[in-house]
Parts: structure tokens; sequence; C-alpha cells
């Protein structure tokens, strides 16, 4: 299982990447919204949408809402404001239901209303946002990138620092895999990875870099909400992956789950701060 998620990663990593650098919207724009439709669907299954009509209508809407707000999101700076503090009102909520609604049949996560709020609150943040990023600061491209490779590498190094070091549950009500050592790795990860772009691609001063450090901690800290907001409907669904689109992996919202919150937050981040 492990050598088939390594060569599936092998192959989708340096599309993604190919895409980022050599597309510009809105070519880059279809298709990171060939991921986000794709997981929609998985989302309308978690959800049980069971009505084709109602599925259809839903991802219909979300295709051409994230759509139109992707390719004016560099236009227009209100579109990414209320994107990203949108998106932080719905992460902050999602953390306090899982501290005081941590009963599965308890919270808006519960709710068929709820469920498909969620879907557009999670995943269209996660289409405008990149095509947002892309073209940020100095170097463009270079920012979009050290995001993708803060929340892979925050996901990789909690799960191997989880497994080798792991002995307390951070969430063993809705995920207990993950253990608190494993964010601790996760972290750690995520600093030095900042400090490695800081000072060789930016040539950050002392406070660009504390800026920048705690900005990719906050995103970290916030990609586990992402990842256990997903285990959270999966639970209540009854299912053990999101799909199966990727082999070895599961389906498209288990590999980005974790980017859906790290996103709207980074780039709230970045508008704060743009250094």
């Amino acid at each position: 299982m492990f050598k088939l998620r390594l060569l599936t990663s092998a192959i989708l990593i340096p599309l993604v990447i190919f895409s980022m650098f050599f597309l510009k919207n809105p070519g880059f724009a279809i298709v990171i919204g060939f991921f986000i439709l794709a997981a929609s669907w998985e989302w309308a299954n978690l959800i049980k949408l069971k009505r084709s009509a109602v599925r259809y209508i839903y991802i219909f809407v979300l295709a051409i809402s994230g759509y139109t707000l992707s390719i004016f999101a560099n236009s227009y700076d209100s579109i990414i404001w209320t994107i990203s503090i949108v998106g932080l009102l719905w992460w902050l909520y999602a953390i306090y239901e899982f501290k005081y609604g941590s009963e599965i049949k308890k919270g808006i996560m519960t709710t068929m209303a709820g469920r498909m709020l969620m879907g557009y609150l999670i995943l269209i943040p996660a289409w405008v946002v990149p095509v947002f990023i892309q073209l940020q600061g100095e170097q463009p491209y270079i920012l979009l990138l050290f995001l993708f490779i803060i929340v892979w590498g925050a996901d990789s190094a909690a799960y191997f620092a989880g497994r080798r070091f792991g002995k307390n549950k951070l969430a063993p009500n809705i995920s207990p895999g993950k253990t608190i050592e494993g964010l601790l790795g996760g972290l750690l990860i995520v600093v030095l990875i900042t400090l490695l772009f800081g000072f060789n691609n930016w040539g950050f001063d002392r406070q660009q870099m504390v800026a920048m450090m705690v900005l990719a901690i906050v995103c970290a800290l916030f990609s586990v909400a992402g990842d256990l907001t997903e285990s959270r409907v999966k639970r209540i669904a009854g299912a053990k992956d999101s799909g199966s689109l990727f082999p070895g992996h599961g389906g498209v919202l288990d590999r980005i789950d974790a980017f859906t919150a790290a996103a709207p937050i980074f780039s709230l981040g970045w508008l704060l701060i743009r250094v």
C-alpha cells in the first residue's frame, strides 16, 4: 500500500507543480477546479445526496461559484478578503464544534443542511485561494509552492512522527490515529521549511521571517482541523475513505482535506503581512 501511495504521489505532485508554473488563469483555475469538482462529488456521496437532480444542482452551483470567483480573485481584492475571512470564521467554528460538540450526534456537521453548506465553505476557498496566491509576491508561483509544501510536509511528518513517537491522542473520538507527538513533528517540519524558503528564496530579514513563520505554523495547525473535519464527516457517514480515485490514497478529499483549511488562513495572513 505504501509503495502504491508513493507511485500515485510521484504522478500527481509533478502534474500539480507543472500546471502551477506553466499555466495561467483561467487554465490554472480549470486544473484546480477539476480536483475540487471531483472532491465535491465525493462530498455529495458522504453527505448522502441520493437524488441525482439535487446532487447535480449542488455541484453545478459550486462549479459556477468557484470558477467565477477564481478567475476574478486577482482583479478584485474584495473577493479574496471575503473568502479568506469567511473561511477563517468557518474553521474557527469547526474547531469549536470539535471541542464542545465532539459527540458524533451533535453539531452542524450532523445535519444535512449543515453539511451541504460545509461543502461550499470548505471547497470554494480551496479553489479560489491557489489561483489568487499563484501570482502573488515578488516571485510568482513560489509562494503557492510554499503553501503546498508546508501542508504536505506537515501532514507527512505528522504521520511518521505519530507512528514512531505517538502516545497521546489528539482527538480520539474523531481520528484515533492522530497524536500530539505527530502534530509537534509536523510543526517542526513546517519551521524548517519556512527557514529554507525564507533565506534561500525570499531573503527575509528577521521581522519578515517571524511574520511568515507565525503564518506557516498557524496554517499547519488549521490544516489539522481540515483533516479532522473530513474524518468526522466520514465517521458520521460510516465511510473509511471519501472515494477511490487515487490508488493507495483513497479519494480526492482524503488528499486535500488539510489544504482546504490551510488555504483561506494563508491567504488572509498574506493579505495582512504582504512580505
